[in-house]
């Protein structure tokens, strides 16, 4: 089975991973109508602009190492290993977003000794400098920093646990930075409702954004309906789409 799928910028072609019982049998790359097929030497993450250089990561407990490549295999250089700003070397660190035009990769910094709180960063690859972009609060934590497409906002799903100062409730937001100034796009807080943790996206011209909202299902055993909704960035109005989970962008239409 194709396990995962990624686009080329130009969305002519596309990469995708296969699995076999959940095992991973390689990387293909080919043209969106299934043509020109061939296997790759390496799991592409991330595409610079010309869709012939890739970001790809090699992950171990919890963190990961970088290297820089193109689609030939002609070339392959070590970029970071990320472990080395594990200061505690109990954490982890992952790469979860990557800016071609300012070769920047957007991280999370997890210590699972304390759980909280976190840290977003940025890592300049060709500066070979780490900026710290929040750090989250007492009782909260991140999780899945994503870019805006023009690379000037940083969406980040915030979760206030409960029974913080009595509320038993957990809070769940979606975040955005933007020069250095937090504002929430959207914050709940309901009985057995959760944000999904799968990539969550702006469109493609950055005027709306996409999430799924689970709401658990009363049972014997843990299970949930996920809704699907967009909210307009300008005037944050959330309209709800349909029931659906993980939310993708067509990269052939521009929202």
């Amino acid at each position: 089975v194709a396990a995962s799928a990624l686009w080329s910028p130009d969305s002519k072609r596309i990469v995708c991973a296969y699995q076999s019982n959940n095992m991973p049998v390689g990387t293909y790359i080919m043209d969106i109508d299934g043509s020109n097929k061939r296997k790759l030497i390496y799991d592409v993450t991330y595409f610079y602009r010309d869709g012939y250089h890739t970001i790809y990561l090699i992950s171990h407990s919890g963190v990961d190492s970088v290297f820089f490549s193109n689609l030939d295999g002609t070339q392959n250089e070590f970029v970071v290993n990320l472990y080395d700003f594990v200061s505690t070397h109990t954490g982890g660190v992952r790469v979860y977003d990557f800016d071609p035009d300012n070769n920047e990769l957007l991280l999370s910094f997890d210590d699972p000794s304390t759980a909280l709180p976190n840290i977003i960063a940025k890592y300049n690859i060709t500066q070979r400098r780490l900026d710290t972009i929040a750090v989250s609060d007492s009782g909260s934590k991140y999780y899945r920093p994503k870019f805006s497409n023009d690379f000037k906002k940083i969406a980040v799903i915030e979760v206030q646990f409960g029974n913080v100062g009595g509320d038993s409730l957990t809070t769940y937001k979606i975040s955005l930075f933007e020069g250095g100034i937090k504002s929430t796009l959207l914050e709940f807080k309901e009985p057995g409702a959760f944000l999904d943790f799968n990539p969550f996206s702006f469109s493609h011209d950055d005027k709306y954004f996409a999430f799924t909202k689970n709401v658990l299902i009363p049972g014997y055993y843990v299970s949930w309906n996920s809704y699907l909704y967009v909210i307009k960035l300008d005037t944050k109005q959330v309209t709800y789409i349909d029931r659906g989970i993980t939310p993708i962008w067509n990269p052939m239409v521009p929202h």
